[in-house]
Formats: structure tokens, C-alpha cells, sequence
């Protein structure tokens, strides 16, 4: 079906291959064939405009299908959810600026969309009970285009909640990573602090201990690059 779906966005449009998408019978599988599509049209041909069309549109799939199957079968529909927040996940995460990948340039209203998917991925989180590390990875989205859109106020307070969660979790880089950004966020909203330039040095030290550490540095040091001032 992505197949399918692929070549119908090249010699159509994106309406025809959700039409095409939407029409199958297994939603389960529908909502797969979105998720594999998004994440072809970024990892693959880094295609922003059309991976936020087809995102939007499998998102509002997987959420009206959730509802329609809730009326004879809660597992159903909770798998049909759980499809539609990974896609809101997957959205935010394309479209943040934060991760300067190349070939990838979102531009304002598709950053915007993203920061409204990383909302909609904290309220699906929740809904679904997906458990403390999933919640720490979900505000931590949510708090990073709220860095990237200059509020850095309620980015830093998400990127503390992230830090909490990843700590319930057990998950001692997402704790960490949730400190550091909350770090950088005060340091941006205080930037002569000698005390929040040493909590990020001392963030990435404790990072850069951890296995695959030195890749967490990396995402510090780019979002401090981009966002911060003075």
C-alpha cells in the first residue's frame, strides 16, 4: 500500500492517496501504512510539505476510526489511538527545527503543526496510560517546540516534567536530557547566569558518561546553536 500510496502523491495529489488509504478495509493496517509512508517521505525523500499532509490526514483517520471502533471494541480502538499518537509523535518530531537535520528546512506553519501534534501526543500519552517513559518523551517534544516558538518559560517547566518522568522511569538519559534542555531554557532566559552555564556543563558531562551520551551532547549543543541568545 505505501507503494501505492507513494505513487499516487508523485502522478496525483496527497487527497487522492489518502482516498486511496482510506478506502482500504483493516484500519490497523491503514494506520501501519501511514506511519511507514510519514516516515518514508522524511527519512527518504524529505518531503516536509507532503509528510505534515498525509500525517494530519492518518492522524484524523486513526482518531475518528478510534471512536468508531470504541462502540464494540475498546482494544480496537485503543490500538487505532495508539497508531495516532505515534504519528503526532512522529510529526512534532519532523518538524522541529531543533535538530537542524539536512535537507530538512520546516517552515513556520509546519512548525506550528507540529508544536499542535506534540500537544495532541501529550494528550494521547496520558489517555492511553502509556506509562512514565512515554510521558517524559512526550513533554519533552512538547517543551522543545515550545523552545524553538520562544516560549521558553513553559519549555523549560515541560522539559522538568520530561526530566520527572524519565526519572520515575528508571531511564537515566531522559532524565538527564530533560534537565540539560531545562538548563539551556533558563540559561537562554537568564543569560549572564553563571549558574545555569554551569548546570549545562555539568548536564552534558553526566550525558556524555552514558552509552550513545555523546549523541544527547550533540542535540544540546545544537539546539543551543539555534535558540539561544546573547
Amino acid at each position: 500500500m505505501v507503494n501505492q500510496a507513494l505513487l499516487l502523491i508523485r502522478e496525483a495529489d496527497t487527497f487522492a492517496a489518502i482516498e486511496f488509504l482510506n478506502q482500504q478495509p483493516d484500519p490497523l493496517t491503514v494506520a501501519a501504512t501511514y506511519n511507514e509512508l510519514v516516515k518514508h517521505l522524511y527519512w527518504q525523500e524529505k518531503d516536509v510539505p507532503r509528510l505534515v499532509a498525509m500525517s494530519r490526514a492518518g492522524i484524523q483517520y486513526c482518531l475518528d476510526q478510534g471512536q468508531r471502533a470504541a462502540r464494540a471494541d475498546m482494544r480496537l480502538a485503543q490500538s487505532l489511538r495508539g497508531q495516532g499518537k505515534q504519528l503526532a509523535y512522529n510529526l512534532a518530531s519532523y518538524t522541529w527545527p531543533g535538530w537542524d537535520e539536512p535537507g530538512i528546512d520546516p517552515q513556520p506553519e509546519e512548525v506550528a503543526l507540529g508544536l499542535d501534534a506534540a500537544r495532541l501526543n501529550v494528550r494521547l500519552a496520558l489517555e492511553l496510560d502509556k506509562g512514565d517513559l512515554a510521558l517524559s518523551r512526550a513533554y519533552w517534544m512538547l517543551a522543545a517546540h515550545l523552545f524553538s516558538a520562544s516560549a521558553v518559560a513553559g519549555a523549560e517547566s515541560n522539559f522538568r516534567r520530561a526530566a520527572m518522568y524519565g526519572q520515575r522511569a528508571g531511564s537515566e538519559a531522559d532524565m538527564l536530557l530533560g534537565e540539560g534542555f531545562a538548563n539551556l531554557a533558563n540559561l537562554v532566559l537568564s543569560p549572564s547566569s553563571n549558574t545555569w552555564r554551569e548546570a549545562l556543563v555539568e548536564s552534558k558531562r553526566r550525558l556524555a558518561e552514558l552509552e550513545h551520551g555523546q549523541a544527547f551532547v550533540l542535540q544540546l549543543d545544537t539546539a543551543e546553536r539555534l535558540f539561544r541568545s546573547g
